[in-house]
């Protein structure tokens, strides 16, 4: 906080500091939030972080939940390990909060309040975008009221070949153990093969197209040991095995414009009830197009399907979702210092299950870019919420925003964001049915306001800080509870207001080396969140915590990449590795409005090396909770100790 508060005091008592003029210098001539419309937005005015394609490979992550918390500290609800639901919080607000989208379209997922992150293929994703808060302009979702994030795919390859492949074992710590009724029991030593997954990828470019695909599959027995009061016991249910596969063609036409067509499958079965299953398909059609800085232009469409099948009563057996999702984007620029964007998008979706409903939602957005100096740049925006009432009739709801970015001097930029959050019920939290989970159509949309200020210091080129302020407040907020009147079916429920203060702060080092170590590349993030929960008869003076919203967050990266071998030109390059660890910290968190469970403080561990052992082959290692830290991240679902994974990866290419 103590750089923030340096900032302000130049702000605000600028000629106490130095007796010459403060010359500002320009933005860059050609920065725009439109420039590469649809596929990267450089929005100066949001807090963005991105993770790589190296990046996401160096973290050797199972699914997006572990990869974001690892990466970005993330906090991470989740039942168990692999292949079980999974609830992303970004900035303390859980997945209804944190949208996801591919490719700038919206993503939804067949199941009531929660995330299936494994059905999110990470193989087919060539980067992440991650948006913090409320206040991105291009995508527009106001109900994103912790952030959004973006997967990138299609992004295609320069000319030639590829074939890759990857196959991995995970090993759980094995123990002795006590069963429910005392029994001691000896280690099992097949939890030694608890985990195994193989992914094979291909993919071949010319002058104007590239075409990609990937197929993978995962048999994870997800066995592990846990503390459960003074005894130590076998996590021995939540096995699965599941299969996928994806593709993309990406065309490049006139004009910098490009077609990019994408689908991808999933199925995923329970092994110890064989009639619970998961399957999805998608489909992707997107255009973006640039043919100068003064305009741009993009179409996106996606469909989807979905399937979950089990058998838990009588005569009943699946859900069935269906998605249409339909996206039209603008950009045209008036002068050197305005550009206007103007966008539309339309969302269907039914399910179908006991009885078919049908949702209709989407909106219409104006905003634009307006530099009131050189170093100053206004984007405001305003979209229309629209949504139909499966009972008959239509809503409509403004939701504004404004960001501000001012480039103070090379080393130092200061973002500033006000912005609204909406958010209509969707399908599944209003028409869900099945044996312990129904939807609510009686529920209201959340509604709420936020803003944020941030600062990024450049102090050294290979030292920065970044550093942001927040608040929101949030009403009718949405969370799936007992029914009242049955209390063994969960339903949403609007329990209230919740207010949220906090910081993010974030600085990273990245150190030159000598030798055969290329740098040292270390980060420190820590987000102090004070939440109250102000539903059901709560005040401030109350001093309940928001649920799952831990007051402390930090983290810790450090990675040391190096070269060996001869750097002379030869048939035998230097062998590329890299030693990554990465701890994540939460302090004591609540599973519950009352604050009566209670869930401990945690370290979470994560030690990645790699090693490239020929021109095609390398060989990696990931000890995941090294120090097997005895832990709940979702109340009474203990999470998994001590994991080994030992892996290869293959890579050949060629020119075509």
């Amino acid at each position: 906080m103590l750089p923030l508060l340096l900032c302000l005091f130049v702000l605000l008592f600028p000629s106490e500091l130095s007796a010459q003029p403060v010359n500002f210098p320009e933005l860059p001539p050609d920065y725009s939030a439109a420039d590469e419309l649809g596929v990267e937005l450089p929005e100066r005015a949001v807090l963005k972080r991105i993770i790589t394609r190296e990046e996401i490979e160096k973290y050797n992550a199972p699914d997006i939940a572990t990869l974001l918390q690892e990466a970005l500290d993330a906090n991470v609800i989740s039942s168990g390990p692999y292949g079980n639901t999974g609830n992303i919080s970004l900035r303390g607000f859980d997945a209804r909060g944190a949208v996801f989208l591919i490719n700038g379209m919206p993503i939804d997922f067949l199941l009531p309040g929660e995330l299936t992150l494994i059905h999110m293929d990470l193989n087919a994703v060539d980067r992440i975008e991650i948006y913090y808060g409320g206040a991105d302009t291009l995508y527009n979702i106001p109900g994103s009221s912790g952030g959004v994030v973006n997967l990138i795919t299609g992004e295609g390859q320069e000319s030639g070949w590829r074939v890759q492949g990857k196959v991995s074992n995970t090993a759980a710590l094995p123990g002795s153990y006590y069963r429910n009724n005392g029994e001691e029991q000896n280690p099992q030593l097949i939890d030694l093969l608890d985990t195994q997954g193989a992914v094979f990828s291909a993919g071949v470019g010319m002058e104007r197209f590239s075409l990609g695909a990937d197929i993978f599959f995962n048999q994870a027995g997800n066995h592990f040991l846990y503390r459960d009061g003074g005894y130590t016991r076998r996590q021995d249910k939540g096995g699965l095995w599941d299969l996928g596969g994806s593709a993309a063609l990406t065309m490049h036409l006139p004009d910098s414009a490009k077609i990019i067509v994408a689908g991808d499958l999933y199925y995923g079965s329970k092994e110890e009830n064989p009639d619970y299953f998961s399957f999805r398909n998608n489909f992707l059609f997107n255009i973006p197009v640039t043919p100068d800085r003064d305009k741009g232009f993009e179409l996106g469409i996606n469909s989807g399907w979905q399937i979950l099948y089990y058998d838990r009563e009588p005569g009943f057996h699946n859900q069935e979702e269906y998605t249409i999702s339909v996206l039209n984007r603008w950009s045209w620029r008036f002068g050197e210092r305005s550009l206007i964007m103007f966008g539309g998008d339309y969302h269907y979706s039914s399910l179908t299950a006991k009885n078919s409903q049908e949702l209709h939602q989407g909106g219409l957005s104006l905003g634009g870019e307006f530099r009131l100096h050189d170093s100053l740049l206004i984007v405001p925006s305003i979209k229309a919420m629209l949504s139909s009432d499966p009972g008959g009739g239509f809503y409509i709801a403004p939701a504004p925003k404004l960001g501000i970015f001012w480039y103070a001097a090379d080393f130092l930029t200061f973002r500033n964001n006000y912005y609204r959050i909406f958010k209509y019920p969707n399908i599944q939290e209003l028409r869900w049915e099945s044996g312990d989970a129904k939807g609510n159509g009686a529920i209201k949309p959340e509604d709420g306001w936020g803003g944020d200020l941030g600062t990024l210091w450049i102090i050294t080129e290979w030292l920065n800080f970044d550093n942001a302020i927040f608040a929101q407040w949030n009403k009718d907020t949405v969370h799936w509870l007992p029914d009242p009147a049955v209390s063994t079916i969960l339903i949403p429920q609007n329990v209230g207001e919740t207010a949220s203060f906090g910081a993010d702060t974030r600085i990273g080092f990245d150190i030159p080396l000598y030798s055969f170590f290329d740098r040292l590349v270390f980060s420190l993030s820590y987000r102090y969140q004070l939440s109250y929960f102000l539903g059901e008869g709560y005040g401030f003076a109350s001093d309940k915590r928001a649920p799952y919203t831990p007051v402390h967050t930090g983290g810790i990266s450090l990675e040391l990449p190096w070269k060996i071998g001869s750097s002379r030109p030869g048939p035998l390059p230097q062998k590329e590795g890299s030693l990554l660890i990465s701890g994540h910290v939460e302090s004591l968190r609540y599973g519950d409005s009352d604050n009566g469970e209670k869930l401990d403080p945690h370290v979470l561990l994560t030690v990645n090396l790699s090693q490239q052992i020929s021109r095609n082959f390398s060989a990696f290692l990931t000890l995941r909770n090294a120090l097997n830290y005895s832990y709940e991240s979702y109340y009474r679902y203990p999470g998994q100790g001590f994991t080994l994974m030992l892996g290869l990866r293959t890579g050949f290419e060629g020119d075509t």
